[in-house]
């Protein structure tokens, strides 16, 4: 059997030679069924992905995933975040970025393929990622804009994030701590016992 450790420090077995039907691009030895649906459709070319799934959001929303993950896609309308959101994408960016991807469609067909396309983002997802609005103000007028948000703590086979990466305190830890804790005391404790009142 073939030994693979992945990043969070679990320790995986599987026969020799053998390799997921899908091109890994995740840069980490999962196998296909530890991924988010989303990942898998996203790490199939386009033939794969059209015979697989009927939907044009679906189609959409594995392309969308793959140009976040992928540097080698280019067109990616993704944009980092902060305060608690890894990446993001607007409503408006995503609706251009459809337009790019689907030739000759209108606009108005486009602004529904971007709702359609979120909710299937959220489905395949499992909803680690969620929408949240944002009121934005453009030449004077106020309008309120959805953003297709990944989250800092979002759990994502694979990749590295705050949830990921938030490490509990092993009972070796405590007991280490604990140790070093009581060895300061006791020397601390000797040292005073040592020094006779006057001496300093």
């Amino acid at each position: 059997m073939e030994k693979i450790t992945k990043d969070g420090g679990g320790t995986y077995y599987r026969v020799p030679d053998s390799s997921d039907p899908l091109d890994g691009r995740e840069g980490v030895a999962l196998a296909h069924g530890d991924l988010l649906p989303i990942q898998q459709f996203a790490r199939m070319d386009e033939d794969m992905r059209r015979s697989a799934a009927n939907s044009l959001p679906t189609r959409l929303a594995a392309k969308l995933w793959r140009a976040r993950t992928d540097p080698t896609v280019g067109d990616d309308p993704w944009t980092d975040g902060c305060k608690g959101v890894q990446e993001f994408v607007t409503a408006s960016d995503l609706k251009h970025w459809i337009r790019r991807q689907e030739a000759g469609i209108s606009d108005a067909y486009a602004k529904k393929l971007v709702s359609r396309t979120i909710d299937a983002t959220l489905d395949l997802s499992k909803h680690r990622l969620a929408v949240r609005k944002r009121t934005q103000r453009t030449n004077g007028l106020e309008y309120v804009e959805r953003r297709l948000i990944l989250p800092a703590d979002a759990e994502i086979p694979g990749e590295r994030t705050a949830a990921n990466e938030s490490v509990t305190p092993t009972e070796t830890d405590v007991s280490s701590r604990s140790a070093t804790t009581t060895s300061d005391t006791e020397a601390t404790s000797t040292a005073s016992e040592s020094t006779a009142p006057g001496d300093g």
